[in-house]
């Protein structure tokens, strides 16, 4: 099993030494900043991103 499998099924998990976790947790992070250098105007690309890092959210989120 691995660590993302151990993650998802609510298990310990040691997230430091898995690629696939750094990977993503990289990608996440590059996002985030992405994200945190967008202009207040740019709703639309803020969006966009949230979609992406969340996956599915409802209309009216807040964050």
């Amino acid at each position: 099993m691995t660590e993302k499998e151990k993650a998802a099924a609510g298990l310990l998990y040691d997230a430091n030494y898995d690629e696939e976790l750094q990977k993503e947790r990289i990608y996440c992070k590059d996002m985030c900043m992405e994200y945190n250098h967008l202009r207040f105007s740019q709703t639309e690309q803020q969006q966009t991103l949230i979609r992406k890092l969340l996956g599915k959210i409802s209309d009216g989120y807040y964050i």
